[in-house]
């Protein structure tokens, strides 16, 4: 069951190596998260934007906490998900493409529509 493959998942990703990958990953992952709060903050502070943009603006954010927990977690999060779907496993550069397209994509369009 889905239950028991997560645990089995935790138990075989609790051993990984850590490598210079992993921690410039994570500084810019952080890097990406904290900017993207301080953009959203300015532009409701200063009213650059109307409020449906900000709303979309402030949406964005939370994908971007939700795809830096997945980074964070090293994808433990995402493993038990993706192992329902048969799915085994996958890597580092999975979960920043996935961050890429939930979270970059769609911010950077929207920041070109505020110019």
């Amino acid at each position: 069951t889905c239950l028991k493959a997560e645990r089995d998942l935790v138990l075989e990703g609790s051993h990984k190596k850590f490598r210079a990958m992993s921690l410039l990953t994570s500084i810019a992952g952080d890097f990406d998260v904290i900017s993207d709060w301080l953009y959203y903050r300015a532009g409701k502070q200063e009213k650059m934007a109307p409020d449906n943009l900000l709303r979309t603006q402030l949406f964005f954010c939370y994908m971007g906490v939700f795809t830096w927990l997945l980074l964070a977690s090293d994808g433990r999060l995402l493993r038990p998900i993706l192992k329902c779907f048969k799915i085994p496993s996958f890597s580092t550069g999975f979960l920043l493409v996935l961050n890429i397209v939930l979270e970059d994509i769609p911010q950077r369009l929207l920041l070109e529509t505020l110019r």
